[in-house]
């Protein structure tokens, strides 16, 4: 026993020393000065019926350390854990979740294996992922890299900033769709042969806040200056030779009467029997047409002319009115319409044979 007091100062003492290896030494305090390493069989064990303490010095260098083995946490289920009075700093093995998790603002969280990866909230099921704002600015571009998506990725916030030193691409595959908007107001696709752009309402292309290209229902408005290679047009072919002839501006811009006219006829423009030219043209906009009318050895003109149901007095090339047309010819009528106010028009007309 000199031995043993002379290693160990204690106040209170109970101590089996039968030579085998299974003593217990119950001790209120162990002051050691030098921990001497043994190789004998069996597995020590401390234990408290309250808190042990494990305190290393207050030096920068200074550590309570594990070394040659592993540290094993104490091993609960979900339950187990949410009855536990936690401390800022605890940490369990969650045995249902499979995850080490930490006490840290006053709740458990998931501890995630990239080392330094704060702010993530993953649910129990794993399918929904939450990064604060803090990780998404600092550590993700640095600790993540490349990111695979397997589910649904939501992204709210007021801004979203994609940038690297080189130049960024977004692929997406055949069909994938780009959409803004409630469900599909605005969409874009590739579907293996082309490009596709839908929209809900009209569709403007802007430089500095200005429209320059605006799509809608009714049309294209372009409001700069047009530079083209070529326009193909189309044509209306009409077998047409006598009574009202409509000109529906929607269809085309020329008409093409190919079967000898057989009555002079009266020519009314408009958009289409749905739409009047007034409603698809706004004021101090203009429009421009051609007729090309067939003739036999009989000809015919066009007599009388109208927009939207309502006469209109052309004024013609050259000062006059034409009074007949060209046999055996193909008369070329050209109008320009003015939109000069509301149900209001100018025209500008002639009228050319090709033979």
């Amino acid at each position: 026993m000199s031995r043993v007091r002379n290693l160990i100062d204690f106040n209170h003492r109970v101590m089996d020393m039968d030579g085998d290896s299974t003593d217990t030494i119950s001790i209120n305090e162990i002051n050691v000065d030098t921990l001497s390493t043994s190789t004998a069989i069996g597995v020590p064990a401390l234990t408290s019926q309250s808190s042990i303490n494990l305190t290393a010095g207050t030096g920068v260098n200074d550590r309570v350390a594990v070394t040659q083995s592993s540290f094993q946490l104490g091993s609960f289920t979900t339950a187990q854990i949410a009855l536990k009075t936690g401390t800022n700093g605890d940490l369990v093995y969650n045995r249902d979740l499979h995850k080490i998790q930490a006490y840290a603002n006053g709740a458990w969280i998931d501890l995630n294996s990239n080392p330094g990866l704060t702010g993530i909230t993953d649910n129990a099921t794993g399918s929904v992922l939450t990064l604060d704002d803090a990780l998404i600015s600092s550590i993700v571009p640095v600790q993540l890299g490349n990111l695979t998506i397997t589910g649904t990725l939501t992204v709210e916030g007021t801004t979203v900033t994609i940038d690297s030193v080189s130049a960024q691409t977004v692929d997406l595959g055949d069909g994938d769709q780009i959409r803004l908007g409630d469900g599909n107001d605005f969409t874009m696709a590739w579907d293996s042969t082309q490009a596709i752009v839908n929209a809900l309402g009209t569709t403007k292309f802007q430089s500095n806040g200005t429209d320059q290209l605006v799509v809608s229902a009714t049309g294209v408005t372009i409001d700069n200056t047009l530079s083209i290679a070529e326009i193909i047009e189309n044509v209306d072919i009409d077998t047409s030779t006598n009574a009202t002839l409509n000109f529906d501006f929607n269809t085309s811009a020329v008409k093409f009467l190919n079967t000898a006219q057989t009555a002079n006829r009266t020519i009314n423009f408009r958009g289409d029997v749905s739409n009047t030219l007034d409603s698809i043209m706004d004021v101090g906009k203009s429009i421009t047409c051609a007729v090309l009318a067939t003739q036999g050895a009989t000809p015919y003109y066009l007599a009388s002319y109208q927009i939207d149901g309502s006469a209109v007095t052309p004024v013609w090339a050259g000062g006059s009115a034409p009074s007949a047309g060209n046999a055996s010819s193909v008369d070329i009528y050209s109008f320009t319409i003015i939109k000069t106010a509301a149900s209001t028009f100018s025209v500008f007309a002639s009228q050319t044979q090709y033979a």
